[in-house]
């Protein structure tokens, strides 16, 4: 996918999962958006929708989850997990240095 400020990719995101009680066309078109974004507007714009859940895996194999609804086994993926108590700036800091 292109931004089309930039008219590149992110590439900071190989995956990107929203679960949420919303019609699955706003997830698609949320998920769509938040895997063009910066890393750190991405999960500002997530952590604002209090209902989503999401799991994004970076292009690095990095993982962030957030919620319950969302399993997975964490053996599956060669990346990191990054934990929810984490601080949005803390999170995209993090996300940034691994990618």
């Amino acid at each position: 996918l292109i931004d089309p400020k930039s008219r590149q990719s992110e590439k900071i995101f190989s995956s990107v999962t929203l679960v949420a009680p919303l019609p699955n066309v706003l997830l698609d078109g949320w998920a769509t958006a938040v895997s063009v974004m910066p890393a750190f507007l991405a999960l500002k714009f997530l952590d604002a929708h209090p209902l989503v859940e999401y799991l994004l895996i970076g292009t690095n194999g990095t993982v962030l989850k957030k919620g319950s609804m969302i399993r997975y086994t964490a053996q599956s993926f060669n990346g990191f997990i990054l934990h929810p108590s984490l601080s949005l700036r803390e999170k995209s800091q993090l996300l940034q240095r691994l990618l």
